[in-house]
């Protein structure tokens, strides 16, 4: 499970990047490159897309359950800012999401960074303390029909794109 969570810049990327590290990749930029990776997986979960593998398109999560959605309206001053009662878009308390961070490994051709989930949970959504760590929920709702933590096919573009910007200035 910890495959699925704790990811490493995608082989696509890590390419481009050994390609372009004759340049020294700076830490800094693959800090951000790495920051930017996390947001572009939260907004498109925000959004209510999963991807199923490195290099897929989006696909949209199917809708959640008729009692779960009850569930959630009954619940409804616990969700998270992005949340909605009928929205699969993972965000009941907005933790989950919120957590993905990013952290650089190495330096210069061999600097990439990895995806995790910070540890920092709080209340469930039916007020209780937390039960299950990040990492846990997000393999469990990846098991179960919303994939999310992989990078769409446009992200990996995107990420590309900015490396080479990087160097073309």
């Amino acid at each position: 499970m910890a495959n699925l969570v704790e990811r490493k810049l995608n082989l696509a990327i890590k390419k481009e990047l050994e390609s372009l590290a004759k340049k020294k990749l700076a830490k800094k930029f693959v800090r951000e490159l790495g920051n930017e990776t996390a947001e572009q997986i939260k907004k498109r979960v925000r959004l209510g897309y999963g991807v199923e593998r490195d290099n897929a398109p989006k696909t949209k999560f199917p809708p959640l359950s008729e009692k779960y959605v009850k569930y959630r309206k009954k619940k409804s001053s616990r969700l998270g800012e992005f949340a909605r009662p009928s929205k699969s878009n993972l965000n009941a308390t907005g933790q989950l999401i919120k957590s993905i961070t990013s952290e650089v490994l190495g330096v210069g051709k061999n600097a990439s960074f990895r995806l995790f989930f910070k540890e920092n949970r709080k209340k469930e959504l039916d007020g209780g303390s937390a039960r299950v760590k990040h990492r846990d929920l997000a393999g469990y709702v990846q098991e179960n029909g919303r994939p999310f933590f992989f990078l769409a096919k446009f992200e990996i573009n995107k990420i590309k794109s900015s490396i080479v910007d990087l160097f073309n200035k």
